[in-house]
């Protein structure tokens, strides 16, 4: 038998550990550079992995989601930086530029007629009341919305990122 191929005959039973104790020195030399220190996997369960192959695991990225990595761009040049936020407010300089309108109509037997009852209203030069046209300003539009963060989260699926630090 060639000294780099392997029979699997007989295996230990399952329940026997799988970690550094049972493991001969070439197999951990094998694991550890297989997995050296600041290597990582991503898990698709809950499974418990602090102990994996008798080495240190610390959960990573634990409620955050992976950028690449890019050295020609200072927000995303430094492995391990962190940045964004679940939620956010926007500030008014965030807020897209838009104007809020009152619906209005003039008829002229009747007065002007607002959303929220009826006024009057003087008419600015040139207005042309006749024909029902005119533009008028109403102070009266009162703030709307919630002021409440929303959600930036990008569509996701939730994963366990292991990283080895010992």
């Amino acid at each position: 038998m060639n000294s780099y191929i392997y029979e699997f005959k007989d295996l230990p039973s399952t329940d026997i550990p799988y970690n550094a104790e049972t493991f001969t020195a070439m197999q951990m030399k094998i694991f550890d550079s297989i997995f050296p220190i600041g290597r990582g996997f991503i898990d698709f369960t809950n499974t418990d992995y602090s102990n994996y192959l008798g080495f240190t695991w610390e959960r990573e990225l634990v409620g955050l989601t992976p950028i690449g990595y890019n050295p020609d761009d200072e927000d995303f040049n430094t492995i391990g930086a962190t940045m964004g936020e679940k939620t956010h407010t926007l500030t008014i300089d965030e807020m897209p530029s838009h104007k809020h309108q009152v619906l209005m109509s003039y008829s002229p037997n009747s007065g002007h007629t607002h959303s929220n009852g009826t006024y009057s209203a003087s008419f600015s030069e040139g207005a042309n009341p006749s024909d029902g046209t005119y533009s008028s300003t109403d102070n009266r539009i009162s703030n709307t919305g919630g002021d409440q963060p929303h959600n930036i989260i990008q569509p996701s699926k939730v994963v366990a990122y292991w990283k080895r630090v010992a």
